[in-house]
Parts: C-alpha cells; structure tokens; sequence
C-alpha cells in the first residue's frame, strides 16, 4: 500500500511528465483524500493557469492600482491506484 507522501510524488512526476514540453510553473498540492472503496488516492495539483502572462502591460498597470493580485491557478484530479502506483485518470477541475 502507497503511503500518502509516495502517492503525492508519483501524481506530480505524472503531470510533469505530460506537460514536459511546457512544464506547468508553481505546482502545488491543493488536495488529497482516499476514494470511498481505501483502492485509490485522489489527489488534486494546483498551477499557475498557462493562459495567466506575467509581462502582460495590464497586469502591471491593476497591480499598481491593487494591494493583492489573484493569479489564476488551473486544477487537475488525478487518481492514483494505492496499490501500484498506477496513475488511470487525470481530469480538469473548476478552481
């Protein structure tokens, strides 16, 4: 059986993994719990929205005019077999 930590690092190698020729920037851990029947760790990784542009000029210009900026973050759910190791699902979740 895959401890939580083990299950965490294998999703985040996964989804590096398959964006390695744009490797997604700021990944984190959002979530993790065990699916109802203890066979799978659903875990949700967090990062910063491929869309979201740093040098963008109006960025700069609402950063000036605000105390805090919310950079949008994209979500995956992967599901992780406990067992194995086995990553079978990968899906978008709305942030």
């Amino acid at each position: 059986m895959l401890s939580m930590h083990e299950s965490i690092r294998i999703a985040k190698a996964y989804l590096l993994d398959v964006y390695a020729d744009s490797p997604p920037r700021d990944l984190r851990l959002e979530e993790i719990e065990r699916s109802e029947d203890g066979r799978d760790w659903i875990i949700t990784l967090g990062y910063q929205s491929f869309d979201f542009d740093p040098s963008d000029a109006r960025l700069r210009t609402h950063t000036l005019l605000s105390t805090s900026l919310r950079v949008p973050r994209d979500l995956k759910v992967l599901r992780v077999n406990a067992t194995n190791g086995e990553v079978y699902s990968m899906k978008n979740r709305a942030a």
